[in-house]
């Protein structure tokens, strides 16, 4: 009980998720922050049609977004992480989990949330993997109208490139 208290008490009020959007589905991915500084991928992640009720896939955003927390980097299994994650997704390879994605990245901190579009780099070359497209990002007060963020990571699908 009183470790109960202690989590609640020093928990992070950082979260971070990405939303990806393929050609037929949502995929939902929780980061967790760590001692070290470093963000890694958590085990829950969803996967949603692409035709989901807009009322739930806000819901789901943020149950995503309250689930990140803070781990010990040095104890974390990245590696089984990494597997679940194929086996959720069914994209097996860094190469299909590129192929055709576009990424908004989520991330919340006390009581502003930032809703981020991303470049897809592909899986080779300089510019490889996702980066940040920072002047299209949005900023929302903690305070938002009904389905605010889920509204706004579809608008920013619109400027992933």
């Amino acid at each position: 009980m009183i470790q109960n208290l202690l989590n609640k008490l020093f928990k992070t009020n950082e979260s971070l998720i990405h939303v990806i959007q393929y050609p037929n589905e949502y995929i939902i991915e929780t980061f967790n922050s760590s001692n070290s500084g470093t963000w890694v991928r958590s085990s829950f992640v969803s996967v949603k049609p692409l035709d989901i009720k807009i009322d739930e896939f806000e819901k789901l955003i943020n149950l995503h977004l309250d689930s990140s927390k803070k781990v010990n980097y040095e104890k974390y299994d990245i590696k089984s992480v990494n597997e679940i994650y194929k086996k959720i997704t069914k994209r097996n390879s860094i190469k299909k989990q590129m192929e055709n994605a576009k990424q908004v990245s989520i991330y919340r901190k006390n009581n502003l949330i930032e809703i981020i579009p991303n470049i897809n780099g592909g899986t080779s070359g300089d510019n490889k993997g996702f980066r940040a497209i920072r002047d299209k990002m949005i900023i929302l007060d903690y305070n938002l109208n009904k389905n605010q963020i889920a509204k706004n990571v579809i608008k920013l699908f619109s400027e992933c490139k």
